[in-house]
C-alpha cells in the first residue's frame, strides 16, 4: 500500500478516532472506513497506550504528592512538639535555677511530649520505608511478566 499524504493520514486518523472513542471494535471501524485492519489496530493500540500512560502518570503523580503531604504533616506535628518540649525545658530550668521543686505536671507533660515525638518519628519512619506505589506496581508487573513468559 502506498503511503498517504500527511493531510490524508490525518483525515483517516480523525475518522478512525471516532470509532475508537465510541469503543467500537477495530474490525467494525475497518469495515466502515475501508481502512486496512492492521492500520486500524495500529492506531487503536497507539491511542490505548497514550491513555494508559496518561492515567498512570496522573495516578503516580497523585501518589507522590500524597506521600509528600503526609510526610510534611508528620514534620509539622514534630515541629510543634519540639517547640512544646523547648517551652517545658525552659520552664523546668526556671524552677531549677530558683532551687524549687519542678511541678509534677511539667514532668508529666515533658514525658508525654517525648513519647509523642518518639511515636510520630516511628510512624514517619515506617511510612518512609513503605515501597511507593510506582515501585510496587513496577515490581508486580515484572513478576507477572516473568510468570507469563514461563
Amino acid at each position: 500500500m502506498a503511503r498517504l499524504a500527511k493531510n490524508q493520514q490525518v483525515t483517516m486518523q480523525r475518522k478512525l478516532r471516532v470509532y475508537f472513542e465510541r469503543n467500537q471494535s477495530a474490525s467494525f471501524a475497518s469495515q466502515e472506513t475501508r481502512v486496512n485492519i492492521k492500520t486500524v489496530c495500529k492506531y487503536y493500540k497507539e491511542w490505548s497506550e497514550l491513555i494508559s500512560k496518561a492515567c498512570e502518570l496522573d495516578f503516580l503523580s497523585r501518589q507522590r504528592q500524597d506521600r509528600e503531604q503526609i510526610l510534611l504533616s508528620y514534620d509539622n506535628q514534630l515541629g510543634h512538639l519540639y517547640d512544646t518540649l523547648e517551652t517545658i525545658n525552659y520552664e523546668t530550668k526556671k524552677y531549677d535555677r530558683k532551687g524549687k521543686e519542678i511541678p509534677r505536671h511539667l514532668i508529666s507533660h515533658k514525658l508525654q511530649t517525648i513519647n509523642l515525638i518518639g511515636s510520630i518519628n516511628e510512624r514517619k519512619g515506617a511510612f518512609q520505608l513503605q515501597i511507593p506505589a510506582d515501585e510496587s506496581l513496577r515490581k508486580t508487573v515484572e513478576e507477572l511478566t516473568k510468570k507469563c513468559q514461563n
